[in-house]
């Protein structure tokens, strides 16, 4: 392997565990989870790099639609339910059992377990 892939390596490592470590000091936020029952998510919640296509394709659409939303001067929503009455996007395909769909403190769409 070429010393550049051994530093793109380490430095991926490096971005890990410091996204890891960062301590978010934000309140438990409501959401809903996939029958309408509201569930409170914890405020320090790790995000699941989800594999299937579809859900891979439901994180980028709904974060490009936060982000044109933000952009064109708005707020960006702080809750799931917030997010469906922006109708910022039309359909979020359903989680996987035992995940949930949350937004994070920075703003970002993220797949999480319950």
């Amino acid at each position: 392997m070429s010393r550049a892939h051994l530093l793109l390596i380490a430095a991926l490592a490096c971005l890990a565990a410091s996204v890891a470590c960062r301590k978010r000091n934000s309140p438990a936020e409501p959401v809903r989870d996939t029958n309408g029952a509201s569930v409170v998510a914890p405020a320090n919640v790790t995000p699941i790099i989800p594999t299937e296509p579809h859900l891979v394709q439901t994180l980028s659409q709904v974060n490009e639609a936060i982000q044109a939303h933000v952009k064109s001067g708005k707020p960006a929503p702080r809750t799931l339910e917030e997010l469906n009455n922006l109708r910022i996007i039309e359909f979020i395909a359903p989680p996987p059992a035992g995940r949930a769909w949350h937004i994070d403190a920075t703003g970002r769409f993220i797949l999480v377990a319950k």
